[in-house]
């Protein structure tokens, strides 16, 4: 019985994906697709298993286009909670769970919430990747640091991604 529920899911999420990936994505189909895979993964694994966190992230990144910020950060919470338990901490896809969660806590406007998420998913970036250039998550920390009013600390980092991007171009 379960083995049915992982397959109709995972032919579920594929239909997802094609929906959400399209050149014109049709979210609310993708939505719906989503949330079915996600009920089928709970009710075959319980929650704790990184497919249940994938499908999480799927449906998360749905309502994150969407803008419905509040629904794509409860989900994201659950899937890094997820991930913090059973991936191992150097694991890329749990970077991307802290990167998500400070992405909504970024729209939102919960700038002191977003930062220190987004120091942790630096230095996983840097233990992942072996060097310290970063510029995207650079620009992410200086909006939210821009956002608390620490404009020196925001500027380290402006200065940082300046002085990346000319080297790049030079």
């Amino acid at each position: 019985m379960h083995q049915q529920q992982l397959c109709e899911a995972e032919r579920i999420i594929v239909e997802g994906d094609r929906h959400f990936h399209a050149d014109t994505p049709k979210f609310e189909e993708a939505q719906s697709l989503y949330h079915e895979a996600l009920q089928l993964r709970l009710a075959a694994l319980g929650e704790q298993h990184e497919s249940v966190a994938v499908a999480m992230n799927r449906l998360a990144n749905v309502y994150y286009q969407q803008q419905n910020h509040e629904a794509a950060g409860a989900l994201f919470a659950r899937a890094l909670a997820i991930r913090e338990v059973v991936l191992p901490p150097d694991a890329p896809d749990l970077r991307l769970s802290v990167n998500n969660l400070a992405n909504v806590y970024r729209n939102q406007g919960r700038f002191a919430e977003a930062e220190p998420l987004y120091l942790r998913s630096l230095r996983m970036r840097e233990q992942e990747t072996g060097h310290t250039d970063h510029p995207a998550i650079w620009r992410n920390l200086a909006r939210v640091l821009e956002g608390q009013g620490k404009l020196s600390e925001a500027a380290e980092y402006l200065q940082r991604i300046r002085l990346f991007e000319t080297a790049q171009s030079g």
